[in-house]
């Protein structure tokens, strides 16, 4: 194959009680392939690990456990995300429509989350956000 096409591999978790069972297996699966996906949007963007650390408040080994699946708080996560432009969604679904619990869409470093309050809806199209340059 001489040229590479890039595939979309879905979203970075799976629901709760998925098939394949829930053990923890899974989710350390789930986390390594979040992890991957993660350092591969980093290095796309023509970011260091080192780089990625300063914008977060973190040392670049703590960049690496997260790449590598290490356990993860959402805060971290989202600091993750937010550095390399992107934003990150906690979406809860209940049956009927999804209802976004927090999300970093418009957060200033240093500040928490903003609510659903400020994003009514499940997504609606937001600015893309510039990464660490």
């Amino acid at each position: 194959m001489s040229g590479s096409t890039r595939r979309d591999p879905g979203p970075l978790t799976r629901p709760a009680g998925g098939a394949g069972g829930s053990g923890r297996h899974d989710k350390a699966l789930v986390a390594r392939q979040a992890g991957r996906r993660l350092a591969a949007e980093r290095r796309s963007l023509g970011i260091t690990q080192a780089q990625l650390a300063q914008a977060m408040g973190v040392t670049p080994g703590r960049v690496s456990q997260i790449e590598r699946g290490g356990p993860a708080t959402i805060d971290a996560t989202a600091r993750y995300i937010t550095a390399l432009g992107g934003e990150l969604d906690l979406v809860a679904t209940l049956g009927g429509p999804p209802v976004i619990i927090a999300t970093t869409a418009g957060r200033d470093q240093g500040r928490e989350s903003a609510t659903d309050a400020d994003h009514p809806g499940s997504g609606a199209s937001r600015p893309a956000r510039s990464p660490v340059g």
